[in-house]
């Protein structure tokens, strides 16, 4: 605890005991108490007030509540004071809904608030909120003015990732990790841009760093899982991805993989529920459909397959998983259009400076030996 914290404290304990029923006093005792990382004194202090509760106490039980990762607490003793305009109220009404998955909820809580008149943390957390809505671009028109701290340097960092634009990606991300080398998003990408290379020691290094400090970062797990497949430790790589859709359960490139791993490994059935629910989430991603197809073909269901797999190319003609559904269906039909089709896929990319390549090719092969 640093000397003007511990000051502070002192302070609001004085004026607390002069005044033992002003429920401000209350709420900004608990907020430095938490930030001294002190929960049991924020809970002393709420425990031994016994009067009538106002929004001030109810801010200070929703901020311990939030500290100990009771968000359904925060939501029930927040979510009837939104009309009440204060900003704590929506920082951390927002921040239980975004950590519950509730990405409408978390939006509509905050859009309440002029966007000019939030503190970069509301700011940040509305940029979350749109990031997992699928609007990237508004999230980055958010957040580019606003350059100054390492999580928004780091939270762009990924954005830009999340939209190929690795070479700003990672620019920012360097840029944050110099102000903080933990910052995690900045962090998340520089795993990536390592396992995009094939470095997968330094990379798997970074993701289980990240992993000491942030237990539940799907964004993580992901680049384990991914790690594992190249390594073909599939068991190991459907254990790390099953923790991605737990932790990012609207993310359907997260299913996605899942799907593929749980294919190879030959669990049909359940690569099957996988591929669904990818599909529900985002039915407008090519890649989803493509990977319906590709669990079809698998299950040697390949009349249901085209369906899938002509929706994924109409939604983009470059869709791996379309591409390699129609492979696996040609093959059958037309070796030569299948050959074809096989060219096609070696020269997409997957990520930055990777191509289909080892991983697919290998998938192919024993595919191909069913």
């Amino acid at each position: 605890m640093t000397d003007s914290l511990q000051d502070a404290i002192k302070q609001y304990i004085g004026y607390l005991s002069y005044d033992p029923s002003n429920t401000l006093i209350i709420r900004k005792l608990v907020e430095l108490y938490l930030e001294a990382n002190t929960p049991h004194k924020a809970h002393e202090v709420i425990s031994h007030y016994t009067a009538n509760e106002d929004i001030h106490l109810s801010i200070a039980k929703s901020a311990l509540a939030s500290y100990q990762g009771n968000d359904e607490e925060v939501v029930a003793l927040l979510q009837h004071h939104t009309g009440v305009y204060e900003e704590a109220v929506i920082y951390l009404l927002a921040l239980a809904y975004l950590r519950l998955n509730q990405y409408d909820n978390a939006f509509n809580t905050l859009q309440v608030m002029p966007v000019e008149q939030m503190g970069i943390p509301t700011r940040l957390l509305f940029a979350r909120a749109l990031h997992n809505l699928g609007e990237v671009q508004k999230a980055i028109a958010l957040l580019e003015e606003y350059k100054t701290s390492a999580e928004c340097i780091g939270y762009l960092a990924l954005l830009y990732w999340d939209i190929e634009d690795f070479d700003k990606a990672h620019t920012l991300a360097d840029s944050a990790l110099a102000i903080d080398p933990k910052q995690l998003e900045a962090s998340i990408v520089k795993g990536f841009q390592l396992l995009s290379v094939d470095n997968l020691s330094s990379a798997q290094t970074t993701f289980s760093q990240i992993l000491k400090l942030k237990p539940k970062s799907g964004r993580a797990w992901l680049g384990t899982g991914l790690i594992c497949m190249q390594q073909n430790d599939l068991n190991s790589a459907i254990s790390a991805l099953r923790k991605t859709t737990q932790y990012m359960p609207n993310h359907p490139g997260s299913w996605n993989t899942l799907t593929w791993c749980l294919l190879i490994n030959n669990q049909l059935d359940e690569a099957e529920q996988a591929a669904l629910e990818g599909l529900a989430i985002a039915p407008a991603f090519s890649e989803s459909q493509g990977m319906m197809a590709i669990v079809l073909c698998f299950q040697n269901r390949f009349d249901e397959a085209k369906a899938y797999y002509r929706k994924a190319l109409l939604l983009n003609t470059d869709s791996l998983a379309g591409l390699y559904a129609k492979y696996l269906i040609l093959a059958r039909l037309s070796p030569e259009e299948a050959q074809d089709v096989f060219q096609q896929l070696m020269n997409i990319s997957i990520t930055e400076q990777v191509t289909v390549g080892s991983v697919l090719k290998k998938n192919i092969n024993r595919q191909e030996k069913h």
